[in-house]
């Protein structure tokens, strides 16, 4: 049977320790799940991995109290996603399998064609909760603050390589351009491409690299996934 499994940050778990359990953890477990007392769950963070803990419940309260070490901490492969924010179904689509893809954060970011500018920073995290809770991540992606391109391009870290997926020209497909040895991120634009004036701009940056995802024309939901499961497969 597999545990539950609760993202619980800043904590460093040891054997014997017992974790005092949000209200929404407990309510979930206790009310919506129905578990017992002794019951089984997993407790995971980046920095102390996963561990297999038994239920403790006090009233409406519930205590984990560990027990052992299930999974270690997880290395994580230093990419982020650039995206433009997309309408709600296919934004939150792409947070959730950019999570599961192995993301190390997700930068949204407002371009000319952005089609939605409202970008709900608290509920992108808690999917992102969510998703590494369902995928056995035992760390957690940052969501960085959305940024308007231009101002981003201007301050960003010039040793990370800033992967731009681009349509058709003659950009080299991206698995031949991709250095894993250095610091990454894929840059995708909104529905409809970026406009001439983007193009025109990442000529400026030497940090900036255009890659080809194919001959054909994808969606931008599916365009960063693609992109993302290449920078994996690479």
């Amino acid at each position: 049977m597999r545990l539950t499994r609760l993202y619980t940050p800043d904590i460093a778990f040891a054997e014997n320790l017992r974790v005092p359990l949000k209200e929404e953890h407990a309510h979930y477990l206790l009310r919506v799940l129905r578990l017992e007392e002794g019951a089984g769950v997993v407790l995971f963070n980046a920095e102390s991995g996963g561990w297999r803990a038994s239920l403790n419940v006090v009233g409406k309260k519930a205590i984990a109290v560990l027990q052992e070490q299930i999974q270690p901490p997880q290395p994580v492969s230093d990419i982020w996603l650039v995206a433009s924010p997309l309408k709600k179904e296919a934004w939150e689509w792409v947070i959730e399998k950019s999570v599961e893809l192995g993301v190390a954060a997700l930068q949204p970011a407002l371009m000319e064609f952005t089609q939605n500018a409202r970008v709900n920073e608290d509920r992108a995290r808690a999917n992102m909760i969510e998703a590494s809770q369902q995928c056995e991540r035992t760390e957690v992606p940052e969501f960085l603050h959305v940024e308007k391109l231009e101002s981003l391009l201007k301050k960003w870290d010039k040793d990370r390589v800033l992967y731009v997926a681009l349509e058709r020209g003659d950009a080299k497909p991206a698995l031949e351009v991709f250095d894993k040895t250095k610091p990454g991120a894929i840059l995708v634009g909104p529905e409809g491409g970026f406009s001439m004036r983007e193009k025109e701009l990442f000529l400026k940056y030497d940090f900036i690299k255009p890659v080809s995802l194919g001959t054909l024309i994808l969606r931008a939901e599916t365009a960063s996934l693609a992109a993302l499961s290449l920078w994996m497969a690479k």
